[in-house]
């Protein structure tokens, strides 16, 4: 027999992933260039030097109600909504209402889209800078921002590797960056890692966030 909180448990993970696979459907359905993804849209949210525009798909919420989950510091559970950070070309933040989990009426989520790669800047001091801060209490982590940045935009393609140490430093293994706790999970277990690929001629040709 399950017990409640393993079923609230395993219910979470499986209503936040299927959130992410239509979030991953919306961003990757064909659209006219420089189309908006369908949605309400509440605003910005500023964070770690970006403003990401907050956007309600699925059956609209008041952004009020919208505005008073998204704007916490913190990415956890509390005032009855649940927030998960997400990697990669996902959106950086999705939100879903805790009640719609125990309704079983999971129609409504929230997303701080990511800011476009013409945004998107790596260098050495940037880099150094938010490697130091790397703990300072905010999930996403400024690496992991970056990492995704450096992945999604190609930032580091055609470098050669005696340039990319000179821009991320020392790798923590075999050309793998650690930059964060593991993102796309309720229950953050493991560790983050930029990890680079390089070709023939010793210059990159591919970057991936691996746990």
């Amino acid at each position: 027999m399950m017990i409640p909180g393993m079923r609230i448990a395993v219910g979470l993970t499986t209503m936040l992933a299927t959130a992410v696979l239509v979030t991953s459907a919306v961003a990757a359905a064909p659209a006219d260039a420089g189309a908006a993804p369908e949605g309400v849209s509440c605003g910005l949210k500023r964070y770690r030097g970006h403003d990401l525009r907050i956007l309600v798909l699925g059956v609209p919420i008041p952004c009020a109600t919208v505005r008073k989950a998204v704007n916490r510091r913190a990415c956890d559970l509390d005032r009855g909504w649940i927030c998960a950070p997400l990697s990669g070309d996902q959106p950086v933040f999705e939100w879903v209402r805790a009640k719609d989990l125990v309704d079983d009426d999971f129609r409504s989520w929230v997303v701080a889209e990511r800011y476009p790669c013409a945004e998107a800047h790596v260098d050495r001091a940037v880099w150094r800078r938010a490697a130091r801060a790397r703990d300072d209490g905010r999930f996403p982590t400024t690496t992991q921002l970056l990492a995704d940045d450096i992945t999604r935009c190609d930032l580091l393609r055609g470098m050669t590797r005696a340039r990319v140490h000179r821009l991320l430093g020392r790798p923590s293994f075999a050309e793998t960056w650690y930059i964060g706790r593991e993102r796309d999970t309720i229950f953050s277990l493991d560790g983050e890692h930029l990890a680079l690929t390089y070709g023939p001629r010793g210059r990159v040709v591919s970057a991936e966030i691996t746990r």
